[in-house]
């Protein structure tokens, strides 16, 4: 004889009469048609959505001609968690997968795929509940705490989530401050790049000096680009020569005190 055993053979029988995985003060109809889940649709769940709070319940249910989604929420928000199947091909095996608004998976739902038809019979509309309607027990939500930036949203309203990468491109500089910190400088783009500016003609470009010429004698700049410019020696430490500029010219002048 063998001494294999089956644990649990009849859970699915125990729960159909109980209202598990909902509370048992949940009434599970909808607020506008009074449409009714069934206390038989469902008969497990486990629910780990990262943030969520206490009193996850049902929020709505969206019935479409391909496509039936459950939407989780909490006392916090209304989408916190969804699972979505298609009613012409619903899994034999009757679960559903959780996922939330990042992407990530959330929690299973357990039904099977007779149970879940019934949601095909629906008006084709979006079915909304109160959260004391649609409870879920607090033994089938496992707390998962939410530290840290789990998206990043851009301007148009697209959502990034994931591995994101932050590049400082030209004229953009990043730097990491503490542990949960980015700090972004805008330091502009140095020799006025025209290539980023729009429209072209937005900036005049500069004119650098080039040649020096006395005499008839022309002089470039050094290897750097520099012009050195001295009075007598270089070795004078206390030279009166003063150079700068005066209505777009290059003024050279000396300074000093006449000698009685």
């Amino acid at each position: 004889m063998s001494d294999a055993r089956i644990l649990y053979p009849q859970f699915r029988d125990e729960q159909e009469d109980s209202r598990y995985p909902f509370a048992d003060s949940a009434t599970l109809v909808s607020a506008e048609r009074k449409l009714d889940i069934g206390r038989d649709t469902f008969f497990d769940a486990s629910i780990y959505a990262v943030g969520a709070s206490k009193g996850v319940y049902i929020s709505s249910i969206t019935v479409a001609a391909t496509e039936i989604t459950i939407q989780l929420g909490d006392s916090s928000t209304k989408k916190l968690a969804a699972a979505t199947f298609n009613p012409l091909n619903i899994p034999d095996n009757g679960v559903l997968d959780l996922i939330d608004i990042y992407g990530r998976p959330a929690g299973t739902l357990l039904s099977t795929a007779f149970l879940l038809a019934r949601f095909s019979a629906w008006p084709l509309e979006t079915h909304t509940f109160t959260a004391t309607t649609t409870a879920f027990v607090a033994s089938v939500v496992i707390p998962a705490q939410a530290p840290g930036l789990r998206g990043v949203q851009c301007a148009a309203g697209d959502l990034l989530t994931g591995d994101v990468w932050l590049i400082g491109d030209r004229g953009i500089v990043l730097r990491k401050e503490g542990d949960d910190t980015i700090r972004v400088d805008i330091v502009g783009e140095p020799l006025f790049a025209r290539h980023v500016c729009e429209p072209v003609g937005k900036f005049t470009p500069k004119t650098f000096l080039q040649t020096i010429t006395a005499n008839g004698i022309s002089c470039g700049p050094d290897a750097y680009g520099n012009f050195v410019l001295t009075a007598t020696g270089h070795a004078a430490d206390d030279t009166v020569l003063r150079v700068y500029t005066q209505d777009g010219n290059l003024k050279i002048d000396t300074v000093g005190r006449k000698v009685v």
